[in-house]
């Protein structure tokens, strides 16, 4: 959807050169309870947020083990999410982007999350597990999915099982 040109662009305009841009959570989203996930938490926003926002940008070192909560950054290659990013939870029809970069030579990964529409106050940050997953962890593949959107894929699925 974005070029990693894009991205940076919007990491530098929104967050500027006084802020780490590897290291960034945005102040207009909170850790509450999830409106998808009953007895859950979830990122949800506490003001109106424009499209093309970032929610939060991390780099992690790479490990090829897959868990509940890493992010897929190439074929065998995972990042575990900072302590922020591991309450973004899944939609079929989400209102976010991920994206993921490996970075030095494969030992590192970049992860920025993007609004791809206006997100209101009192909603919940989401992206689609597809985007980022092959495969999901055997505890999530086949678990029901709770987002009640339309056009949802009833059940958690990976890349390859959509």
């Amino acid at each position: 959807m974005f070029t990693s040109l894009e991205i940076h662009e919007f990491l530098l305009n929104q967050i500027g050169n006084s802020k780490e841009i590897s290291d960034y959570r945005n102040d207009s989203v909170i850790i509450s309870e999830s409106t998808i996930c009953k007895d859950q938490k979830g990122l949800i926003a506490i003001d109106n947020i424009p499209k093309n926002s970032v929610i939060f940008s991390f780099r992690s070192e790479v490990t090829h083990a897959r868990t509940r909560t890493s992010i897929q950054v190439s074929a065998d290659s995972h990042i575990e999410p900072s302590a922020f990013g591991m309450y973004a939870n899944h939609s079929c029809k989400p209102n976010c982007c991920m994206y993921a970069q490996l970075r030095d030579n494969g030992a590192s990964g970049h992860i920025v999350l993007i609004t791809t529409e206006p997100i209101a106050k009192g909603e919940e940050i989401t992206f689609d597990y597809a985007c980022t997953e092959t495969k999901l962890t055997p505890e999530l593949r086949g678990t029901k999915c709770l987002c009640r959107q339309f056009g949802c894929r009833i059940t958690m699925k990976g890349y390859v099982d959509l």
